[in-house]
């Protein structure tokens, strides 16, 4: 688990995967699905299954 100061923006391109952020529950990514991670919230993330997992990941920083 971990957290950034910015705000991360996963697109799954191929694969399936897994997705938790703190105070909710695990959802399944498919080819297709977004998913927004909130700055400062704790979250993990793990591939599900044998597919190669492919996504596009945006991080959202003044910094970056």
């Amino acid at each position: 688990m971990h957290s950034h100061p910015y705000l991360e923006v996963l697109h799954i391109l191929d694969g399936t995967a897994e997705a938790w952020v703190e105070g909710g529950d695990t959802v399944t990514l498919r080819k297709g699905d977004t998913i927004a991670l909130p700055p400062d919230v704790p979250h993990s993330f793990r591939v599900v299954g044998d597919q190669a997992l492919r996504l596009l990941g945006t991080h959202v920083s003044p910094k970056r």
